[in-house]
């Protein structure tokens, strides 16, 4: 298992504050208050051991109605596993169902901790090529992947680096491949709130094959609360009853005090948020347009990955010579699949998002001009 790429590059980073930084997916955005209040609260009430190590009923139960109301896929209290990030949830699930020279098919560009997840269990990654579909999925393509050491298929939607949502003919063709082929189905939806026009199509077209489905949420991105920790995992009560036995051995049960506060992130309202972040959106695809860059319009997610195929260069060296001569940092595509490719995370302060953009247009000139 190696150190993440994204950790390395960012490692990279000047001290300087003269860097502006748009690589780590960390929305701007201040935890809502409402959350912080009832975390503090909760704490005065003392709330401070420790709790089942699946989690704390009521926002369990909270949780099972907010995915009832938006998934349309019922669970029950033996489905729900409270866990440290979607990270976590990741890690437990996909190191509790693989075996050694297991294979998974992740479509590319892809999160590159999946790789790592699935180096430690001693299986393989396979990944599928989208990038000539628009980043939706094949049923050829992806069937022609499926072996008899495949175990499972991961997606990503909104993806993290593309920022495409899956369409349903994509959603129905990777059914199609998970029934035909008994594999399970792992549903990485940390950005399901960051949608440009429409929502995520409720994963209940997968009733069919609920059985197989692992679903991993994240309060991370959607609540602001990267550093909070807290996720949680949804599946078949068989598995979930092994993946908790691994969950006991790491962490015992997840922060107590916060899992009280977090109930009320479950009612927080969007609209003014939304406002937000589709007028960083605008602006930073329109620069990169005018730039000349090649991106996908991405349906949600809080990236751009704009092709730079055309500059001949490949992404880390494309991505250091920014950092060193301007001081902006974002991340080579070659982290997540593709070294045409950069990723630019939008989502940050107008003031730092202008000013980075603009320092990427002096340095794209430079580049034309050598």
């Amino acid at each position: 298992m190696q150190e993440s790429p994204i950790t390395q590059f960012k490692d990279k980073l000047k001290s300087s504050k003269q860097t502006i930084d748009l690589t780590i997916g960390e929305p701007y955005f201040k935890t809502p208050f409402i959350i912080k209040y009832h975390t503090i609260l909760s704490l005065f009430k003392n709330r401070t051991k420790y709790s089942s190590s699946f989690g704390i009923t009521s926002l369990r139960k909270e949780i099972l109605k907010w995915e009832f109301k938006n998934n349309k896929l019922r669970y029950d209290l033996d489905n729900i596993l409270i866990t440290n990030g979607a990270t976590s949830a990741i890690f437990l699930s996909l190191s509790t169902i693989l075996e050694e020279n297991d294979e998974v098919i992740v479509p590319c560009p892809y999160y590159p901790d999946y790789k790592q997840v699935i180096d430690y269990n001693k299986s393989k990654i396979v990944l599928l090529n989208t990038f000539d579909n628009n980043y939706q999925i094949d049923y050829k393509k992806l069937k022609s992947l499926v072996t008899n050491k495949t175990k499972c298929i991961i997606i990503n939607s909104p993806n993290n680096p593309s920022g495409v949502i899956y369409n349903y003919q994509s959603l129905n063709n990777i059914l199609r491949i998970v029934k035909e082929n008994n594999l399970f189905l792992l549903l990485d939806n940390c950005y399901s709130e960051y949608y440009r026009l429409n929502k995520p199509i409720s994963y209940s077209i997968f009733e069919s094959i609920k059985d197989k489905l692992i679903i991993c949420q994240s309060f991370s991105k959607s609540y602001s609360m990267t550093g909070w920790r807290l996720g949680y995992l949804i599946c078949d009560s068989s598995y979930l009853k092994k993946i908790n036995i691994l969950h006991q051995s790491i962490n015992v049960c997840t922060n107590t005090f916060i899992q009280y506060g977090v109930i009320q992130a479950l009612n927080y309202n969007f609209k003014k948020r939304k406002r937000k972040y589709l007028k960083k959106f605008n602006y930073a695809y329109n620069k990169i347009i005018e730039m000349g860059l090649p991106v996908y319009k991405p349906d949600g997610a809080i990236y751009l990955f704009p092709s730079i195929k055309n500059l001949k260069i490949d992404s880390a060296s494309f991505c250091l010579g920014l950092l060193e001569k301007y001081h902006v940092a974002i991340l080579p595509g070659v982290s997540f699949g593709s070294d045409e490719h950069i990723r630019i995370n939008f989502l940050v302060s107008f003031r730092k998002l202008k000013l980075g953009l603009k320092r990427l247009k002096k340095y794209l000139k430079t580049l034309k001009n050598q």
